[in-house]
């Protein structure tokens, strides 16, 4: 393919870059403090303003969307974090085999 990529890898090369990114910025620091501050602003202004969002359905709604977008993030970065540390556990343990089994 004259040394270009496929549209699928390039996809997939742009899905893992992003994802690693937004995996970094949300359990950074920062992005706690961020999510915490968006959260408690919306949560003060339906006290502050009840009559704006009366039945909480706007609350809702965007909790929903943010957890739709956050929990597949999530989950995709863990299983990552899982394989990654399953390959340098089965690492660790091929080194200690081969120490145990040294004349």
């Amino acid at each position: 393919m004259n040394g270009r990529k496929s549209p699928h890898s390039w996809f997939k090369d742009l899905e893992s870059r992003v994802l690693a990114r937004f995996n970094h910025w949300f359990t950074s620091q920062g992005g706690v403090y961020q999510t915490l501050l968006i959260t408690l602003t919306i949560c003060t202004a339906e006290r502050v303003f009840p009559h704006l969002d009366p039945h909480g359905f706007w609350l809702l709604y965007w909790l929903t969307v943010y957890s739709a977008i956050t929990q597949p993030a999530l989950a995709y970065s863990t299983a990552l974090d899982a394989d990654t540390l399953h390959k340098r556990l089965d690492k660790i343990e091929l080194i200690l085999e081969n120490l145990h089994n040294r004349p």
